[in-house]
């Protein structure tokens, strides 16, 4: 699935209504709204783990505007 989004692609997942957007070259995924608590990102999370992604919160995101 990484492999078909290109870098800063957004990604909403309607079951949590999450929004993401990738990072490839810091290899991690910003969660731009939504509960990082929800079951569906805990699970996300440890799927990203597994291929060397992080999930992180916007707040924590560096050198980029995010609206």
């Amino acid at each position: 699935m990484i492999g078909k989004l290109e870098d800063g692609m957004y990604w909403h997942i309607p079951r949590s209504n999450s929004l993401l957007r990738i990072d490839k070259k810091r290899q991690q995924f910003i969660l731009i709204s939504g509960d990082k608590a929800s079951t569906e990102l805990r699970s996300l999370e440890r799927e990203l783990k597994e291929h060397g992604y992080l999930l992180v919160n916007k707040e924590k995101e560096r050198g980029y505007f995010t609206v």
